[in-house]
């Protein structure tokens, strides 16, 4: 028996159809539901030695989206090869930390810092912290000779002169294309005779300029200083008019009397090395300390005045030399 549908129920049939596509394709007229994706950034990270047993971290950040902030910060820390272990958690308003009791004269620190939000973490900064200026020494690793420090704010300065000395030569040997190491007096080429004269133990290595390039340890980040380093220093100190006494180390037992105006108020302790000069001599041990800058420039420091003198293009001499690595 076969059903026979007249066209009332094609219609019906028709009509039902156009409204289950309608519901279908009603889906496209709603919104899916919107996805936030914050971001917040790390604008610094600094880490300031306080005393040779504490280090301030500090830092900033921002977002991108107005409005937005992370709820705080976590620190963890680990020593030379441990494991980071959590040291401190700080809320969004805290943005410094200080670690106390350090000693990395020993051991190396290594901090992560997180900005997080709930258990989101947004961004997380590492840094290390392993040498506290002006309380370690720096020790050599080519020779293991050690080295007292001071800090400008920017830099690590050596306080007293570099005594680096792979080779060493006879002042009449000296050329100003050539590497050349001098200790002053000694006129042979034998680095252990040299090293075990007072001059050297005292003054440390004359060098020649041509040497500059390999003279300061630069697998740990130490230079020789740049122009603008030497005059941040006078300019710290007060001026090129007086930074010359300011700088010199203290009484008569390396200058020569009257050592006029000195008073060593930042540690520096300029030494009077005395010089190679151009007539292949040396000369001016206990009258003035020479300094060479990156630029082939010298810096002269006098026991008689408290003036910086400036010798540009001193190539035909031999000078001291102070290292500098810049700070965290």
């Amino acid at each position: 028996m076969k059903t026979k549908i007249n066209s009332a129920g094609f219609t019906l049939i028709f009509i039902l159809l156009i409204i289950l596509s309608f519901i279908a394709c009603r889906d496209w007229d709603v919104e899916p539901p919107e996805i936030v994706v914050h971001e917040w950034y790390f604008a610094y990270v600094n880490i300031k030695t306080i005393s040779g047993e504490s280090a301030e971290l500090s830092w900033d950040g921002y977002s991108t989206d107005p409005g937005f902030d992370i709820e705080g910060f976590n620190i963890t820390r680990k020593i030379d090869d441990g494991d980071f272990e959590t040291i401190v958690s700080l809320d969004m308003n805290q943005k410094s930390y200080t670690d106390n009791n350090l000693n990395t004269n020993k051991h190396k620190y290594y901090y992560i810092i997180e900005g997080y939000v709930d258990t989101l973490i947004f961004q997380s900064i590492r840094k290390e912290y392993s040498f506290a200026c002006g309380f370690d020494q720096y020790t050599d690793f080519r020779d293991s000779i050690s080295y007292n420090t001071i800090s400008d704010g920017y830099y690590c300065w050596f306080t007293e002169n570099l005594k680096y000395l792979p080779a060493v030569h006879p002042p009449n040997e000296f050329n100003e294309d050539s590497i050349r190491y001098f200790v002053y007096g000694y006129d042979g080429s034998d680095v252990d005779k040299a090293k075990a004269s007072t001059n050297y133990q005292s003054y440390g290595t004359l060098y020649s300029f041509v040497s500059l390039t390999n003279v300061c340890p630069s697998n740990d980040g130490w230079i020789v200083p740049r122009q603008e380093n030497w005059k941040t220093l006078f300019a710290m100190v007060g001026g090129e008019a007086v930074a010359g006494g300011i700088l010199k180390e203290i009484d008569t037992l390396h200058w020569k009397s009257p050592n006029t105006g000195a008073t060593n108020a930042i540690g520096f302790t300029a030494l009077p090395g005395g010089m190679v000069d151009e007539m292949l001599k040396f000369t001016n041990l206990r009258n003035s300390a020479r300094f060479w800058d990156s630029s082939s420039s010298a810096y002269e420091l006098n026991f008689n005045n408290t003036i910086i003198n400036t010798s540009h293009n001193a190539q035909n001499t031999a000078n001291s030399v102070r290292c500098i690595r810049k700070l965290d």
